[in-house]
């Protein structure tokens, strides 16, 4: 025990035995903490900070899209980023390693469609001070106008400014950058004044 002490407190090893001992006397984040921490980082549009809460193999089900991995859970916030997305949190319910909260988001994009707000009921698990999974437990009570809003928009996109369609839905399949949260409101309310629903 004695060696191990010394060794721990020779030059150059202190800090790190400091920070052990810190470490080991505040101890892991709560899980409700890690969200809370997760809510300020997105509405910051911190991807840094939103990085470092998140598992490396993390699994984000985000709407009907599934992301594996840090990287590709980062996607979508590169998109609220542009959007100048919000998340209100409430109601938020502690169980063990999950956490289940009400976000109210706010955007340019569901703004633009005419939805002032979307309701999600999120779990978030977390596992050793991170972000291991998230899911939704119920659809937000707007997203059945939240689809046939986009349904139309991809129609009516399609025939007037298809070469957008097909840069921010190549092959069907959404593109969650920076650059489509920021185009795609004034392409909806350009489809909105002409001809919107």
């Amino acid at each position: 025990m004695r060696a191990s002490l010394r060794r721990a407190t020779r030059p150059g090893t202190r800090g790190a035995a400091a920070f052990l001992i810190v470490l080991c006397a505040c101890g892991m984040p709560k899980p409700n903490q890690v969200v809370e921490r997760y809510v300020a980082a997105a509405n910051g549009h911190d991807i840094d900070a939103v990085s470092a809460l998140l598992d490396d193999s993390v699994v984000w089900a985000f709407g009907a899209d599934t992301f594996r991995g840090r990287d590709a859970a980062l996607q979508p916030l590169y998109f609220d980023t542009g959007a100048e997305t919000e998340l209100l949190p409430s109601d938020l319910l502690l169980r063990g390693d999950s956490v289940d909260i009400n976000l109210a988001e706010t955007s340019g994009v569901l703004g633009a469609l005419g939805i002032d707000t979307l309701h999600h009921r999120v779990r978030f698990v977390v596992t050793e001070g991170r972000i291991a999974q998230t899911f939704s437990l119920q659809p937000p009570r707007e997203y059945a106008a939240f689809v046939d809003s986009i349904t139309a928009f991809l129609q009516w996109l399609g025939v007037h400014d298809s070469a957008s369609r097909d840069r921010f839905w190549p092959e069907g399949r959404f593109t969650y950058s920076q650059e489509a949260g920021a185009e795609l409101p004034a392409l909806i309310r350009r489809w909105r004044r002409r001809d919107g629903p």
